[in-house]
């Protein structure tokens, strides 16, 4: 993306959450957070001994599990408005699609 100008990253991610000048550079932000919860089955064996015998069994259940996942994309262009930098935070479930979207061809 560096040389471009800052339409093409517009064109692939939609519009920025944020725009900003600092030291006469252009600073435009991209953000997607998505958190949630899941449930997932788990399954135990256990051993109960009846008069010295072991009696074998079987317990399903399940187990909630959460997700936060996070991504701050950034670009800096020129006052031409051409990237000349950029720069990700965050973690790959939050990023990803940021990736997708850059990697598309058009």
């Amino acid at each position: 993306m560096k040389g471009q100008p800052i339409s093409v990253a517009i064109a692939k991610l939609g519009y920025p959450d944020s725009e900003m000048s600092i030291a006469g550079k252009k600073v435009y932000t991209w953000n997607n957070q998505d958190s949630g919860s899941y449930t997932v089955p788990t399954y135990n064996t256990a051993t109960t001994y009846v008069n010295g015998q072991p009696i074998y069994s079987s317990v399903q259940g399940s187990r909630t599990t959460s997700y936060d996942y996070q991504c701050k994309f950034k670009v800096i262009a020129s006052p031409g408005d051409i990237i000349e930098n950029f720069e990700w935070n965050g973690d790959i479930g939050g990023c990803e699609a940021f990736a997708m979207r850059l990697q598309k061809k058009g």
